[in-house]
This record gives C-alpha cells, sequence and structure tokens, in this order.
C-alpha cells in the first residue's frame, strides 16, 4: 500500500500516516515495513515499532533497520 501525507490530518513525524496503512491493510504496525527517505519518518515508524528502510544516505536516514542508496536495491530476503 502506499500512503502519504494526504492521507491524514497531522503528518510526520507524527505516528498518524503509519497508523493510517496498518489501519488500512488491517495489519498490527510491527507487521509492516515502511520504505522512507527521511529522518522523521525512520524515527515514527519506529516508535510503532515497524521495520524500516532507509532510502538515501546513512546521514539522514542511519536509525533504519535497513539502509539502501536506492529504491532498487533492497532484497525480497531482508523484507521477509
Amino acid at each position: 500500500m502506499l500512503a502519504d501525507d494526504s492521507c491524514v490530518k497531522i503528518t510526520k513525524p507524527a505516528l498518524n500516516l503509519f497508523l493510517y496503512a496498518a489501519i488500512r491493510m488491517a495489519l498490527t504496525p510491527r507487521l509492516c515495513v515502511v520504505f522512507e527517505d527521511a529522518g522523521a519518518g525512520i524515527t515514527a515508524a519506529k516508535v510503532l515499532e515497524m521495520n524500516t528502510m532507509g532510502i538515501g544516505p546513512a546521514k539522514r536516514v542511519g536509525s533504519a533497520d535497513y539502509i539502501y542508496y536506492s529504491v532498487f536495491d533492497p532484497r525480497l530476503e531482508d523484507i521477509i
């Protein structure tokens, strides 16, 4: 599922967007994987104990569970 700021009234770094996506998929946050390119988004997802895939330089997404330079780099084995 793709969700962005237009889906919620209060945007990141608030948790609303990630909770919205989890609820729409009928999943608990812990079962979700977030692909994020901003530190605030990584922080919000980790508060909810979501799995995080940081896209971009480690300086920006360094607290993610996995860090990739490009959206084309993640492997399925990292996600499941």
